[in-house]
């Protein structure tokens, strides 16, 4: 009686996430994969660079009291809405450049008024 051969399951490769990747969009997959990462690494980046602006916007805001001086700079929220759309070069919608600008604003007032 011949002996079978084992028959064992293909190997999959597997990402950093320890996700299989199978079948013929393994590449695809893996692409994606490696693209997220790279988004994480980012998002990352963008937490901790909004942390140290708050601690700014938080030293900021004391100086601001220490002078008597409002919290509130419609001339300096102006400017820095100009400013976020001059460095976004037009590669981002304006409406999101502005909506990004106001949100750090709004959370900075926050802060400030403690």
């Amino acid at each position: 009686m011949p002996v079978a051969k084992s028959q064992s399951k293909p190997r999959s490769a597997v990402s950093s996430r320890s996700r299989p990747i199978i079948g013929p969009n393994a590449k695809a997959n893996l692409t994606l994969q490696r693209l997220r990462d790279k988004l994480r690494v980012q998002d990352d980046a963008i937490i901790k660079k909004v942390m140290t602006r708050m601690l700014i916007v938080q030293r900021i805001g004391q100086l601001k009291k220490a002078q008597g001086i409002e919290i509130f700079d419609a001339a300096r929220e102006t400017f820095n809405r100009a400013q976020s759309r001059k460095i976004s070069k037009g590669r981002l919608p304006e409406a999101m450049v502005d909506e990004l600008t106001d949100l750090l604003a709004s959370w900075a007032k926050a802060i400030q008024k403690g």
